[in-house]
């Protein structure tokens, strides 16, 4: 529970597309105390994640550490879509209308950060395979 608001914050979870800048899943809107993040992402996204992905073990050599290269540069897409959410100010302070409002507006935003992103993609992982040049199909195996 917040001090300041008197009540508990709102979870959100967004998936972006490896290949491209495409928000392709949004969810949640729910208390952060009774869901945690796990929870969440194992209600949310996991049953949908499982008909087309395996997880990867953690990188132990070489090869290993250029995939995690690769899956950094990922991640720094993920933030950059976060940042851009951010910029609507709505998840920097107090939201004066229902929680259930606040989760409009959120996927309203994440809609409207979809077609920034489309105006001014983001540039491409495969594009900076000089950095790590191994195909997709390496990092994310079925």
């Amino acid at each position: 529970m917040s001090h300041k608001f008197k009540h508990a914050g709102l979870r959100y979870e967004v998936g972006v597309a490896l290949g491209s800048s495409k928000i392709i899943h949004v969810a949640g809107g729910v208390p952060c105390g009774t869901w945690p993040d796990i929870r969440l992402a194992r209600q949310c996204l996991v049953p949908k994640l499982l008909h087309f992905f395996t997880p990867i073990d953690n990188p132990s050599n070489a090869f290993d550490r250029r995939v995690n290269r690769c899956l950094k540069l990922i991640q720094a897409r993920h933030e950059t879509v976060n940042k851009r959410l951010k910029d609507f100010l709505i998840l920097n302070g107090r939201f004066r209308h229902s929680r259930t409002q606040h989760a409009e507006v959120f996927f309203a935003c994440a809609i409207l950060t979809q077609c920034k992103l489309a105006e001014d993609p983001q540039p491409d992982v495969r594009q900076q395979s000089r950095i790590f040049p191994l195909p997709m199909s390496k990092i994310i195996a079925k």
